[in-house]
């Protein structure tokens, strides 16, 4: 995804910086000071502030040019930068309103860099801020060979897997060393709940019969009063099935056979609460998520308590700020480096590791060779080893999900996205899916969805769920019996279907009913047989039945 800020700002720093400062969350401040600090540990102290900000500019710029990083590089440097020079605009035009911004942030360790600060001038500041601004992708077959080109030079030499390999599963589930043994049950648990790991720090597991009772008293708030926004009021928002645009876009879903929600049957199951991560500038569907333990067994579940209990005493005993950031520094970042030594230590899995990069590498320069010998231009990226991390474990949770059938509405709800693309766009393919779902997602996360999705998004999802072919034998039938007029298009089809829909419920749905029923669900149930036909990996067996005991 892009970064916010290069996405938004774009104008001027006078204008912009306050806004810029105050719309980036606290995760990705302190990222952009921490790569804002790589620069500035660098800076030459023979020349003036002046002068470095521009050559570290200009350097950034000449490694693009010559295909030393790749695009995705250069705007998180442009992100960080322009940060930067806002906070440092602040801090010499408008102290008090500096002051404000960094005691609401908690950034302490921002006073290293007010050296830059009090050196820089405000000329300077503006014209670096304007220049940063011009910087754009360049056409899309240059962006693409000039990441290449940074891939062939070594400078990408591992990526993040979009899944967690069950051969690499097998072998970390069958270590039995004590160091690795929280790193174990957290990949365990999480390949099936697939949280962000910076997720686990606002996380609360409840009956299914308390979050029944607790989700419509606003005066009773999960998590012990720690999710209040500044009027001290709880952040909690449920879109209530009898909101009209997300009961209408549930109706209407359902009847074309695009979306079923089923209905949690087994009560007994425990629902997890969590506070979604990206709920700035409407990345969420909504505050909270909820997901139902539907497939976990009793000792799934006391394990689960167990290492949210073991999450708590850790950030509790190191003395953090009480803040995602500090159980990201103190618990997660630490789980995540014991990961990364496995995989560089263990004999079988730099085996299986390099197994695959070997095999992806002679396909690609195979098939490089063949292109150029066609004469045809290559612009495929090369392959790179794949190191399985934490964030890993949500990419299978997701995999597993689209291979076992869940709509993309159900894991928009299940995985906190607000738009129901985005797991299509930017996660594990279904290829990868375990073959197994334990987790559903209940009904009101599925309403905070629907109530989120624009129209826009609305025609993406019938369109590629129910292709054209099925509105328009909807469309057809309607216009037949004069319900709607011959429509020019799929959009104009499914505008008029809903603004029927919408003006009258009850005799446009009894009529749209008897259309999905004698026209729409054969085809529908042909389309769904053609689409199980997918490559599965394997569902793997219960490592806890085999002496890997939670305690």
């Amino acid at each position: 995804m892009k970064e916010f800020i290069t996405r938004q700002y774009h104008s001027n720093l006078p204008k912009e910086s306050s806004d810029l400062i105050k719309h980036a969350g606290s995760a990705s401040q302190n990222a952009y000071l921490d790569r804002w600090g790589q620069f500035y540990e660098n800076f030459d102290p023979q020349k003036t502030a002046d002068t470095n900000l521009a050559d570290t500019i200009s350097t950034i710029q000449t490694k693009r040019q010559n295909g030393e990083i790749k695009w995705s590089t250069v705007r998180q440097y442009k992100a960080a930068i322009m940060f930067t020079l806002s906070l440092a605009y602040l801090y010499r035009e408008n102290p008090s309103l500096y002051q404000q911004v960094v005691a609401y942030k908690k950034l302490v360790d921002i006073e290293r860099f007010h050296p830059f600060f009090n050196a820089v001038t405000t000329p300077a500041l503006e014209d670096n801020y304007e220049e940063l601004n011009n910087w754009k992708s360049s056409d899309p077959l240059i962006t693409k060979q000039l990441d290449n080109l940074a891939h062939e030079k070594n400078n990408t030499s591992s990526s993040k897997a979009k899944s967690f390999p069950d051969e690499l599963y097998n072998i970390l589930m069958k270590d039995t060393s004590p160091n690795m043994h929280w790193v174990r049950v957290f990949t365990y648990l999480n390949c099936r709940l697939g949280l962000r790991p910076n997720e686990w720090y606002d996380c609360e597991l409840v009956s299914h019969d308390y979050y029944e009772v607790t989700k419509s008293q606003q005066g009773n708030p999960f998590f012990n009063g720690r999710f209040q926004d500044a009027n001290n009021q709880p952040v909690i928002h449920f879109s209530e099935p009898n909101d009209q645009n997300a009961a209408f876009t549930y109706g209407f879903l359902e009847k074309l056979g695009v979306f079923t929600f089923n209905e949690i049957k087994d009560k007994s199951a425990p629902v997890l609460v969590v506070k979604n991560s990206k709920l700035s500038h409407g990345r969420a569907c909504g505050p909270l998520r909820f997901i139902a333990l539907t497939g976990f067994n009793a000792t799934e579940v006391n394990l689960l308590k167990t290492m949210m209990g073991y999450f708590d005493s850790q950030n509790d005993e190191l003395n953090t700020d009480g803040t995602r950031l500090g159980f990201v520094k103190h618990v997660i970042n630490p789980m995540q480096g014991k990961l990364h030594y496995f995989w560089h230590s263990n004999d079988d899995a730099e085996i299986a590791i390099n197994d695959v990069f070997e095999q992806k590498h002679e396909d690609w320069t195979n098939e490089k060779n063949r292109y150029l010998r066609q004469g045809k231009e290559f612009n495929r990226t090369p392959p790179v080893k794949n190191y399985p991390t934490l964030y890993s474990t949500r990419h299978q949770a997701i995999a597993t999900a689209k291979a076992t059938g869940c709509s993309p509405i159900e894991i928009a709800a299940l995985f906190g996205h607000a738009s129901v693309i985005t797991a299509d766009r930017h996660y594990g393919k279904r290829i990868h899916g375990w073959g197994k779902q334990q987790v559903q997602p209940v009904k009101e996360g599925v309403m905070n969805v629907l109530v989120r999705m624009t129209d826009a998004v609305f025609n993406q999802i019938v369109s590629e769920s129910a292709p054209g072919e099925l509105v328009q034998a909807v469309a057809e039938q309607l216009e037949q019996d004069g319900v709607i007029k011959a429509p020019d298009s799929f959009e104009d089809a499914v505008k008029q279907i809903m603004t029927q829909y919408d003006n009258q419920p009850d005799v446009f749905n009894e009529r749209l009913s008897h259309v999905v029923k004698t026209h729409i669900q054969p085809i529908a149930a042909k389309q769904r047989d053609a689409k199980t036909s997918v490559q599965r990996a394997p569902v793997l067996n219960n490592n806890y039945d085999n002496g890997f005991s939670p305690n």
